[in-house]
Formats: structure tokens, sequence, C-alpha cells
């Protein structure tokens, strides 16, 4: 299965990620996200997640 990825040099901590999967998704100190655990979760509610990123730093590896 693939895995989303965030581009921390690109993400403006908007946080719609966060918001949309909270337990995929979390912010660290400097408010960009990153994936904690994206087990568990179809890829259809990621692509999601992916679209509404308005700096575009989601994609999967």
């Amino acid at each position: 299965m693939r895995k989303p990825k965030v581009d921390q040099t690109l993400c403006i901590g908007n946080e719609a990620c966060v918001t949309i999967v909270p337990l995929v998704f979390k912010r660290n100190k400097e408010g960009k996200a990153y994936v904690v655990d994206s087990r568990g979760k179809d890829e259809e509610t990621i692509n999601y997640v992916i679209k509404q990123c308005p700096s575009q730093t989601i994609s999967w590896v």
C-alpha cells in the first residue's frame, strides 16, 4: 500500500489535513503537518486530503 508524505518545506500549516483526518496527520512545533499513521485509512480519503491541501504538499510514496 502507498503511504502519504508531507513535504514540510512547502507546508504552510493550513491544517486542512489535520482537520479532515486527525488520526493520520498531526502538526509539529513549527506548525507543519506530518504523517503519524496512515494504516486503516483508505486511499480515497487520503486522495481527498491531497486535493484539499492549498500548498499541494502531500503526495504518495
